[in-house]
């Protein structure tokens, strides 16, 4: 049998040599198993995207920085004021909106390591 990107016939998904956006899908991670709270998140998530190493900025140009960047959105207007929440609730989200996009998150970023490219 030929070796294929997804594995063999029966033995499941071959592992990548790199796993793209390690940092980020290990710190959503942390969140959706409960190791880390929302404002823990947003606080890491924050200071990777933004400040993290060069190698690491997200391309937005690339799909990998498109779901980085779509996560960041999300955290940005992550909120407990519930004042402004009933001001601006399109535009603010909640920490079980976050939830949710973390999962969507960490299900395109699991996707996207399945691929051979």
């Amino acid at each position: 049998m030929r070796d294929r990107p997804f594995g063999r016939v029966g033995e499941g998904a071959a592992l990548p040599a790199f796993i793209r956006g390690e940092r980020y899908l290990k710190l959503l991670q942390d969140y959706v198993y409960d190791r880390i709270g929302v404002t823990e998140l947003q606080a890491a998530y924050r200071q990777l995207y933004l400040h993290g190493p060069d190698a690491e900025k997200p391309d937005l140009n690339e799909e990998l920085g498109r779901i980085l960047h779509d996560m960041f959105s999300v955290l940005d207007s992550f909120t407990t004021d519930k004042k402004v929440l009933a001001e601006d609730p399109e535009f603010f989200v909640t920490e079980k909106q976050v939830r949710q996009a973390a999962v969507l998150t960490l299900q395109k970023l699991r996707i996207l390591n399945r691929s051979p490219s």
